[in-house]
C-alpha cells in the first residue's frame, strides 16, 4: 500500500491510561505518545469507548493460548467498551491491511485465536447477559458459560448442550462447534443457536439466522472467526432438573465397554453418556469407563434400572449425587485444582481431537492405544475421552463429521508434566498428532478444530468438502481484505 506525504496528519490520538497512541502506516506500528513526537505519518485512530493497549505485558498476555505451542504477539490489544469499538477498529484495520483476531478464553490449542503483528480483540469486556426467557438466552460473546449457567439455573433452565469445561466464552465455543459428552442425542452447541449478531471483515454489524442471511450464519458457526466476529448470540434454552446423578461404570475389556456404551446410546434413557480411558499402573494396561448423567428434581429420582443387562464390574461403580450446577462445573473445579498445583497455567497442552465413525472406532483404537506412552502421550494431568454424537442432530455444515448415524469424538487431552517451554516435546507431540490424524482420515475421520493438528490449505479443503465453496463465497463477501483470523490458513 502506498502513502503520499500529503496524507500526513496531526496526531489527536486516543487516551489509553497515560498513553496516547496512533498508527504509522509506513512502519506498520502503533505508536505511544513517548514515541510520537515529530512523526509526520501518524494517523488518527477511531475514538473508542474502551481501550487500545500497546504495552508489552498486555500484548504478550495474548501471545499464547492454553496449548503453549504457538506464540504470536500482536501489535495491539483492543478491550472494547462496545460493539461499536469492534466495528471502528475492524474498519481501520481493513483500510490499513492489519490482521485481526477475536479472542475469548483462548482454549483452542494451536494458535487459532492468535494473530502476529496485528490486532487482538479481547472479547472479555463484552459479557452482558441481556435476557433469559423460558426458551431463549440473549448474551454477549465475551460472557463465560459458567457465569451464564449460574443465571439460567436460577430459573431451572439450561442450554441443550454445554461443554464439559465451562470456563469458556460464548463466542469461542460457537466459533468451533461446542461438543459435549452430555449431549450425545442433542447435537452440538452450534445446532441450538437461534440468531447471531456479528461484525464482519468490512466492519458491518449484521444479524444472521437460519432464515435471515443463512449463508453467513452457516459460515460463522464453527467457522473459526474467518468471515465475521460473533458479538452477540440468541440460543435455545430448555427446562432442567435441579439435581444430577452421575454414575461411572468400569470395564477391563474394550469390546464389552463399547457394546454397553452403544446400548446406552440406543436406549436414550440417560441425559448424558460418554466414555473415558485410563491406564491401570499395576498392570500397565488400559481400563475403560462409561460415564452417565441423569437430571432430576427431588422428590423424584432417576430410574434404578438404567443399566439393566450391562456387563460392567459391579464392584467398581461410582455414584455421585449433586446439584445440577455442581455437576456441570465439576471439570472447572478440577482445572482450578490443577492450576493450584502448577499443572495448568504455562503447561503445554498439545491436544488431539478427531471424529471417527462408529464402524471404524474399534479398528482405530486397536491401532492407536498400544502406541501411547501414558506418561508422555497423556501426562499426569491429561485425559483420554470418547464422546458419542448421533449425527441426525447435527445441522451446521462446518462441523465436519464422518457420514455415519453415530460418530465418536476421540480426545487425547495431553498435558505436559511440568510448566515451561520444551520445543523438542512440542514438536514431538505435533508430529504425533499429525500421524494419528492421517490414520484417522484414512478411516474417514475428521478434525475437531480445537486440536493441535497442523493443516495446509489442501487439508482444509478436504476437511470441509462440499462446504468449502459456500464458505469461501461468504469470505469473499464479508471479508474481502482477508484480515480476519489469518492463523488457521483456511483460505
Amino acid at each position: 500500500m502506498r502513502y503520499d506525504i500529503s496524507r500526513r496528519q496531526v496526531l489527536k490520538g486516543l487516551v489509553v491510561g497515560v498513553a496516547v497512541v496512533g498508527f504509522n502506516p509506513i512502519s506498520r506500528l502503533w505508536i505511544t505518545d513517548a514515541r510520537a513526537g515529530g512523526d509526520p505519518f501518524l494517523l488518527d485512530l477511531p475514538k473508542l469507548d474502551g481501550q487500545l493497549l500497546t504495552d508489552l505485558s498486555s500484548r504478550e498476555a495474548v501471545g499464547r493460548d492454553i496449548g503453549g505451542l504457538v506464540f504470536e504477539t500482536p501489535h495491539a490489544v483492543l478491550r472494547p467498551g462496545s460493539i461499536r469499538d469492534i466495528q471502528r477498529m475492524v474498519r481501520f484495520c481493513r483500510e490499513h491491511e492489519i490482521p485481526v483476531a477475536a479472542r475469548g478464553q483462548a482454549h483452542t490449542v494451536f494458535g487459532q485465536s492468535q494473530v502476529q503483528d496485528g490486532l487482538s480483540i479481547d472479547m472479555g469486556p463484552l459479557n452482558t447477559i441481556h435476557s433469559i426467557t423460558d426458551n431463549a438466552l440473549v448474551v454477549d460473546a465475551g460472557a463465560v458459560w459458567k457465569d451464564v449457567l449460574a443465571e439460567t439455573t436460577r430459573q431451572n433452565l439450561t442450554l441443550p448442550v454445554l461443554t464439559a469445561f465451562l470456563g469458556l466464552s460464548v463466542g469461542g465455543t460457537l466459533s468451533v462447534g461446542g461438543v459435549s459428552g452430555v449431549a450425545f442425542n442433542k447435537g452440538a452447541q452450534v445446532d441450538h443457536v437461534l440468531e447471531l449478531q456479528v461484525v464482519d471483515g468490512r466492519g458491518n454489524r449484521l444479524i444472521c439466522s437460519p432464515h435471515a442471511n443463512p449463508g453467513l450464519f452457516n459460515a460463522v458457526l464453527a467457522g473459526l472467526g474467518q468471515c465475521a466476529i460473533i458479538v452477540r448470540a440468541t440460543i435455545r434454552l430448555v427446562p432442567v432438573g435441579t439435581h444430577t446423578r452421575y454414575t461411572v461404570l468400569t470395564y477391563m475389556d474394550q469390546t464389552t465397554w463399547l457394546h454397553d456404551l452403544r446400548e446406552l446410546i440406543a436406549r436414550g434413557e440417560s441425559d448424558g453418556v460418554w466414555g473415558s480411558l485410563r491406564i491401570d499402573p499395576s498392570r500397565a494396561s488400559w481400563f475403560y469407563e462409561i460415564n452417565a448423567a441423569s437430571y432430576y428434581t427431588p422428590p423424584t429420582s432417576p430410574s434404578s434400572d438404567l443399566f439393566r443387562g450391562l456387563s460392567f464390574d459391579p464392584t467398581a461403580v461410582s455414584v455421585v449425587e449433586s446439584t445440577y450446577y455442581e455437576y456441570q462445573t465439576m471439570v472447572d473445579r478440577g482445572i482450578d485444582y490443577l492450576r493450584s498445583i502448577g499443572l495448568w497455567d504455562g503447561v503445554a497442552h498439545p491436544w488431539f481431537d478427531v471424529f471417527l465413525g462408529d464402524s471404524r472406532i474399534e479398528e482405530y483404537l486397536a491401532q492407536v492405544l498400544p502406541t501411547l506412552n501414558p506418561v508422555v502421550d497423556v501426562g499426569f494431568a491429561g485425559f483420554v475421552l470418547l464422546f458419542p454424537l448421533q449425527t441426525r442432530n447435527l445441522r451446521r455444515p462446518l462441523l465436519r463429521v464422518p457420514d455415519e448415524p453415530l460418530v465418536f469424538l476421540f480426545d487425547i487431552l495431553t498435558s505436559a508434566n511440568a510448566p515451561g517451554l520444551d520445543p523438542a516435546y512440542n514438536e514431538m507431540m505435533i508430529q504425533r498428532n499429525r500421524r494419528l490424524f492421517d490414520l484417522a482420515r484414512s478411516m474417514g475421520g475428521t478434525k475437531y478444530n480445537i486440536a493441535a493438528i497442523p493443516f495446509s490449505r489442501t487439508d482444509w479443503m478436504q476437511q470441509f468438502g462440499p462446504a468449502y465453496s459456500p464458505f469461501a463465497f461468504q469470505k469473499a463477501i464479508h471479508d474481502p481484505a482477508r484480515i480476519l483470523t489469518p492463523g488457521p490458513g483456511i483460505f
